[in-house]
C-alpha cells in the first residue's frame, strides 16, 4: 500500500518520456487512491495521461481547468457574460476545442483552448433557448439540448450547417439536461420535467427507449453519463442522488445519495475510463469525485464561493 502510495507520486524515468507529464512539465496526481486498482505501477501510464477537470461556473460564468480535486484551479476562462453567461455544458471534439453552453446568452461558444482563441458562436436565435447540455459524436457533430424549446439540436459544425432537431413533445421530452452520445451513435438525454432518461437511435427518434422509474427514485434528472462498458449514471436532483442502472431497462439500479451536506444538486457529471465518477453539486458549490457508486474514494474539490460558485457541469480531457 505504501509503495503504491510512492509510486503513483513519482514520475518515474519511463513515464517521463511518455506520458506522465502534464503539459504544464510536472507529474500528475489524478486522486488514485490506494485501494483503487487502477493505481497499479503496471497501469501508472495510463494513470498518468494528463487527463484534466473542466467545471462551469455559473456564478462566475467561467469554465475552471484543474488537473486534481486535490489541487487549485490552474486554467480559467471568463470572456465576460456578453460572450459567456450562466455557462453549462461543455463538450470537447477530436481536435480538443472546447463547446460551451452559455446558458442566459442563448447560444454555444467554441473555443480552440481555455485561453480563449478563435472564439465562434453559434447564436441561431428562436431555434435554442437555455442551452443545457452539450456532446460531440465521433464525426465531431454538436449535440444541444435547448431547454426552453423542449428539443435536441444537432450541427456539424458551428456555423449551424446542417441543423437536425428532435421535438417529440412535451410528453416525451420536456426541458432536457444533460446528454450523452454512446460509442454506437445512440443517443440519451435528461428529461428533467417528465422525471425520465430517454434514449434515441438518431435524431429521427427511431428505437426510443425511456427510463421513468418515479418521482421517489428519479426526481428532475439533470446529469447524465454513459461508461465504457454501457452503464449509465444520472443525477437526481430534487433527491440530491446519483442514480447507476446498468441499461436502459433499469436492471442493477444502484444509488449513491450521501446527504446533502455532501451532494446538494446534482447537475454535470462524467466518468473516466476507470469508472470513476466526477459530479458537480451546485449548492455546495463543489466537485465530487468517487471510484465506485458505493460512495468509495469520496474525493470534494471546495474552492470557495469566491472561485467556484453554483457548480454546474463537469467535463474530462486532456
Amino acid at each position: 500500500m505504501h509503495q503504491q502510495n510512492a509510486l503513483r507520486r513519482l514520475c518515474m524515468a519511463l513515464l517521463v518520456s511518455a506520458v506522465a507529464f502534464s503539459s504544464a512539465g510536472r507529474c500528475v496526481d489524478y486522486d488514485c487512491q490506494d485501494s483503487d486498482p487502477s493505481c497499479s505501477p503496471l497501469l501508472l501510464p495510463l494513470l498518468y495521461a494528463g487527463s484534466r477537470i473542466y467545471v462551469s461556473a455559473g456564478t462566475q460564468n467561467a469554465i475552471l481547468g484543474l488537473s486534481s480535486l486535490q489541487g487549485g484551479v490552474e486554467q480559467s476562462y471568463a470572456p465576460g457574460v456578453g460572450t459567456l453567461s450562466n455557462p453549462v455544458g461543455i463538450a470537447r471534439d477530436s481536435l480538443g476545442r472546447f463547446y460551451l453552453a452559455s446558458n442566459t446568452g442563448a447560444s454555444v461558444l467554441r473555443v480552440d483552448d481555455l485561453s480563449g482563441a478563435n472564439p465562434m458562436i453559434y447564436a441561431p436565435g428562436a431555434t435554442l433557448n437555455q442551452p443545457t447540455g452539450l456532446a460531440v459524436d465521433s464525426q465531431n457533430r454538436i449535440y444541444i439540448s435547448s431547454s426552453s424549446t423542449n428539443s435536441i439540436l444537432r450541427i456539424d459544425d458551428i456555423s449551424g450547417a446542417g441543423l437536425v432537431q428532435y421535438s417529440p413533445g412535451v410528453g416525451t421530452l420536456a426541458a432536457p439536461n444533460e446528454l450523452a452520445v454512446d460509442s454506437t451513435g445512440r443517443i440519451y438525454i435528461a428529461s428533467g420535467t417528465t422525471n425520465s432518461i430517454l434514449r434515441i437511435n438518431d435524431m429521427t427518434g427511431a428505437g426510443l427507449v425511456q427510463y421513468t422509474p418515479g418521482i421517489g427514485t428519479l426526481s428532475n434528472p439533470t446529469g447524465l453519463a454513459v461508461d465504457s462498458v454501457g452503464r449509465i449514471y444520472i443525477g437526481s436532483f430534487l433527491t440530491d442522488a446519483v442514480l447507476r442502472i446498468d441499461d436502459m431497462s433499469g436492471a442493477g439500479l444502484r444509488i449513491y445519495q450521501p446527504g446533502a451536506a455532501i451532494l446538494d444538486g446534482p447537475l454535470g457529471m462524467d466518468v473516466d475510463r476507470f469508472g470513476r465518477l466526477f459530479v458537480a453539486s451546485s449548492n455546495t458549490n463543489s466537485v465530487l469525485q468517487i471510484a465506485s457508486i458505493d460512495g468509495a474514494g469520496l474525493r470534494v474539490f471546495t474552492p470557495g464561493s469566491a472561485v467556484l460558485a453554483q457548480a454546474n457541469f463537469v467535463a474530462l480531457g486532456p
